[in-house]
């Protein structure tokens, strides 16, 4: 199955025809089709939430719900750019928010986000 990348312009559905130039991407092995499909909207969703707020290099960003599907692009795409980013996310994330590059987490819990100092310049709610 063949997905359009991010940017193109186009539709999921189950068959359709294309050029031999058509810019498509196939889906990885061992990647499901649910997931494969869900992954160009998060990533679209994310990247337009990190253009919108660049020049990003040296920024402090502080990104809440990192944890999520949009949030989890936006952190690697900001973390990408240059940025030093502060993740909100569950216990379960940090691992996975480390590996990204974020210099700092903010674990949230049942109670919500305690207050906390944010001397950051850029807030993205993803």
């Amino acid at each position: 199955m063949l997905i359009s990348p991010i940017g193109a312009f186009g539709t999921y559905a189950e068959y359709v025809a294309v050029s031999a130039e058509a810019p498509l991407a196939a889906v990885p092995d061992g990647l499901d089709l649910v997931r494969a499909a869900a992954a160009p909207t998060a990533g679209g969703t994310g990247l337009s939430l990190v253009e919108l707020a660049v020049p990003l290099e040296n920024q402090v960003v502080l990104i809440i719900v990192a944890g999520g599907s949009v949030g989890s692009f936006v952190t690697q795409f900001a973390v990408n750019a240059g940025a030093s980013v502060i993740a909100n996310i569950n216990a379960i994330a940090e691992r996975r928010m480390r590996s990204y590059g974020v210099v700092e987490t903010i674990i949230r819990s049942r109670e919500g986000i305690h207050r906390t100092e944010f001397g950051g310049s850029i807030l993205l709610s993803a």
